[in-house]
């Protein structure tokens, strides 16, 4: 059986993009026949992203330098022949050139890894053993490495740490390189910032982010009651159009723009990144749906509760940011609207239920085509929608007394701080067990069934009224076509279900040339569309793999958007205290009555 297995990893090719990564293996009796594996996805990160097509020029050697024989056998694993050998030596080369939070990237100034996509394991081996790392480092760079120091004897010169187990490697990033880094206390337990590349963030764009960062988390302590870890990590990466986080037991790693600093709006989506990062430590590394305990690296992990484990994160990262202070209410309420307004603008959501988009994360979310809106609906957009119209039933119930906060408190206490997963069927009965509130029928239709959501009449409870028009001006028409404008050319990227350009035949992929006979030079119709009633008709041209095709489209009414979610002029006593309740305030128009009343 194994018995350690420890890891070095060299820089010496980073330049070209290149981690060499050599393995120690020790058996307590002859080694025989082992498979080395690599893992096909990261969790946290829901699609088999087959990490080995990046691995190469795999070998094996006896203590005494002797080759050993090895094969391929599968697309993410290697057997070696130990024969009676108790000791050998793995060597292999990964090629790292993907800036992204669940893959690999290196270059001449910094290592973003992550462990899925670079470590082996030995297969059959108990998944409770430890492994080591040792990490040596190019000169001048600085190594973090979310896990504690290993009393493991250098091998290369490098710092050794260690993973307790097989789920501790796994969850493990790396990032090395010239760093700025900044250590800070929250509630006792000591936290760090490591920001690659260094000097992006000015002085005080970097003192006010981790400021904001503690008021974060003192919220999030808050709601569940205590804090379950001893240390924490925000690995951040700058680089320009980034964005994404991956969650981890004691870090997270995070991806966003250079400039996210310096624009409000900007700021305060970094915020809620961090926010719902954070939030993770809880939810989903602790309270861990059933689908997902334990993990099996070589293939899918299901579960149907995506939607609460990351939709429910989603709900609570942007309402942190209100219960800290850091945004309005009205900032607040003008995010809520962008969400609910892509639920409403995606036929999708009568494609595909919540639960049936969690267990299809796998083959949907992360691999989108042209029929993507059409079939599919986000468990993370939708799920965020569907928890806020949860909690304020509940709050509406119980006048305001309980809400979704107490079922998270509840679900840390009776699953996560016990090391217990949450069943698959948990959901709705615990939400009455902790709340004493029924939610069964809303339940059924919003997560299980595409019945359309009741936004109007929930929000109503809450104070807030929906508003909806048609965003561009003097157009009451629509085609059903979503446009991409690039090098002078307008192509069809989706085309949506039962709408006029469907039933007139035009498809993804097709190049919008002209329409009535004027060519079309930028991606939107509006010009175009001014004038005309539905029931009109418009006479398209469009290029299909080199043809020219007539469409003739019978124009239908344009959908309203929801452009903003307001609170309402004559609120009930009732409504005014859930909503102060719920967002730790009310909005500036309220509070300007109450001030004029008083």
């Amino acid at each position: 059986m194994l018995v350690s297995q420890h890891h070095i990893l060299t820089f010496d090719n980073a330049s070209a993009h290149f981690v060499d990564v050599t393995v120690h293996v020790a058996f307590d009796a002859p080694a025989g026949r082992v498979t080395f594996a690599m893992p096909v996805w990261t969790p946290g990160s829901y699609l088999v992203r087959e990490y080995a097509r990046h691995v190469q020029g795999f070998s094996v050697t006896a203590v005494t330098g002797e080759p050993l024989a090895s094969r391929k056998d599968r697309k993410d694993a290697w057997t070696v022949d130990g024969g009676r050998l108790t000791q050998f030596t793995l060597k292999y080369r990964v090629w790292c050139h993907e800036l992204t939070v669940r893959t690999n990237h290196i270059d001449g100034s910094h290592a973003l890894l992550c462990a899925a996509a670079t470590f082996l394991y030995v297969e059959g081996s108990p998944a409770e053993l430890p492994a080591t790392i040792e990490v040596v480092a190019p000169r001048g760079w600085t190594t973090e490495v979310p896990l504690p120091p290993s009393d493991a004897i250098s091998r290369a010169g490098g710092p050794c740490f260690l993973a307790e187990n097989r789920d501790a490697l796994y969850d493990t990033p790396l990032l090395l390189g010239v760093l700025d880094r900044s250590q800070f206390s929250v509630n006792g337990i000591p936290h760090q910032y490591a920001v690659w590349p260094s000097n992006i963030l000015s002085g005080t764009e970097f003192m006010r982010l981790i400021e904001d960062t503690g008021k974060l988390l003192e919220v999030e302590h808050h709601i569940f009651g205590t804090a379950p870890y001893e240390r924490y990590s925000f690995l951040l990466n700058l680089a320009p159009d980034a964005r994404g986080g991956l969650e981890h037991a004691y870090a997270t790693t995070l991806l966003a723009s250079p400039f996210a600093c310096r624009k409000r709006k900007d700021y305060l989506e970094l915020l809620s990144l961090v926010a719902h990062e954070a939030f993770h430590l809880w939810s989903v590394k602790r309270i861990c749906p059933a689908g997902l305990s334990p993990y099996k690296y070589d293939r899918e992990n299901y579960t149907r509760l995506l939607w609460w484990f990351e939709g429910g994160t989603s709900y609570f990262d942007w309402r942190v940011l209100r219960l800290a202070g850091l945004c309005t209410v009205e900032e607040y309420l003008a995010h809520l609207a962008e969400e609910l307004n892509y639920v409403e603008q995606t036929p999708g959501r009568f494609a595909q239920s919540l639960e049936d988009a969690s267990f299809d994360a796998w083959v949907k979310l992360y691999r989108p085509d042209a029929n993507t809106p059409n079939s599919t609906i986000s468990y993370y957009r939708k799920g965020e929608v569907v928890c806020l119209l949860l909690d304020a039933t509940i709050r509406a119930k119980t006048q305001g007394e309980k809400g979704l906060d107490d079922v998270m408190a509840r679900l840390w206490s009776d699953y996560g701080r016990l090391g217990r997963s949450v069943p698959e069927n948990a959901f709705p009965e615990c939400f009455e067990a902790i709340t004493g509130v029924n939610v069964r029928v809303e339940h059924e239709q919003w997560v299980r069934q595409v019945a359309e959501l009741p936004v109007d009449e929930i929000l109503a409870k809450l104070g807030l009224s929906v508003v909806r028009k048609v965003k561009a001006e003097g157009v009451t028409t629509a085609t059903g076509l979503r446009l991409r404008a690039a090098g002078g050319h307008v192509t069809v990227t989706t085309v949506l279900r039962h709408s006029a350009a469907e039933k007139a035949g035009l498809s993804p992929g097709d190049e919008l040339l002209a329409v009535n006979g004027w060519r079309v030079g930028e991606a939107n119709l509006d010009t175009h569309l001014r004038g005309k009633d539905p029931g009109d008709t418009l006479t398209a041209l469009a290029a299909r793999d080199g043809r020219l095709v007539e469409a003739t489209l019978l124009l239908e009414a344009a959908r309203p958007e929801i452009v903003a979610i307001e609170p309402m002029a004559r609120p009930t006593q009732e409504a005014k205290s859930l909503l102060t309740r719920w967002l730790g305030g009310m909005p500036a128009a309220w509070a300007l009555e109450e001030k004029k009343a008083s």
